[in-house]
Formats: structure tokens, C-alpha cells, sequence
């Protein structure tokens, strides 16, 4: 993926760059500032807490998914994603992956995180079974 960025960021030869990327990580999008257009764009790092406005006219947004809630459904609207204890968010309901931790990780990781749940359900359903 970086390599395929760092292609992107050169000019082809004899020729400026038309486009500038930035990609600015840790960052929480807090308003697009401008009266008629875009002009700029407030973040702020979530590392430090510190506030930035950087100065652009095209926005292009990728993350910030935020899970919608379910009616009856327990969730935590700070955090935009279901209510829940390692996943078990009530007896029969549980929840992985983005609704679960929020926007980050990826493929892999939500198939790992399947897979204990899966497990995790097969262990409670043999013990109720035995009990």
C-alpha cells in the first residue's frame, strides 16, 4: 500500500504534480470550515489532544464509520458502537468487529475475532446441553 502511495505522489517525468495527498493519522475530523466552498478542515490529534486546521479544497472521508443503534439493542453513544463485555452484549446477543470496537482494524482481524465467537457460542451451547 505505501508503495502504491509513494507512486502516486510522483510526477511523471517533465511534468508538476497535479494533485497533493496527505494522509494524516490519529486524527479526528471535527468540522469543514468554509462559507461557500471548502477551505479547510479542523482536526484533532488523538495522540496529544491538540487542535489543527489544515488549509484544502477537496475532502475525500474513508473512515468514521459509526455503528447505527438498534432499537432495544444496548449501545454507547459516545463511542458509536454497541454496549458490550468482550463482545457479550446481553444474553443470545453479542457483536464483533467495527460494532464492537469501533472503526479500525481490518479483514483479518474481524475473521480472528469470528472465529473466538464462534468458538466462545459452541463452548456455552455444549454447557447448556450438559446442564
Amino acid at each position: 500500500m505505501l508503495e502504491q502511495l509513494q507512486r502516486y505522489a510522483q510526477a511523471p517525468e517533465g511534468r508538476p504534480a497535479l494533485t497533493k495527498i496527505q494522509l494524516h493519522f490519529y486524527a479526528t475530523p471535527l468540522a469543514a470550515v468554509g462559507d461557500k466552498q471548502l477551505e479547510a478542515l479542523e482536526i484533532r490529534d488523538t495522540r496529544h489532544g491538540t487542535l489543527h486546521t489544515l488549509p484544502l479544497d477537496t475532502l475525500i472521508t474513508a473512515i468514521g464509520y459509526r455503528t447505527p443503534a438498534i432499537a432495544d439493542v444496548p449501545y454507547d453513544t459516545e463511542l458509536g458502537r454497541f454496549a458490550h463485555q468482550q463482545g457479550h452484549i446481553e444474553s443470545g446477543v453479542y457483536c464483533l468487529g467495527w460494532c464492537q470496537r469501533g472503526p479500525q482494524g481490518v479483514i483479518p482481524t474481524n475473521r480472528s475475532e469470528a472465529m473466538n465467537l464462534a468458538r466462545q457460542l459452541i463452548k456455552e451451547l455444549e454447557k447448556q446441553h450438559v446442564d
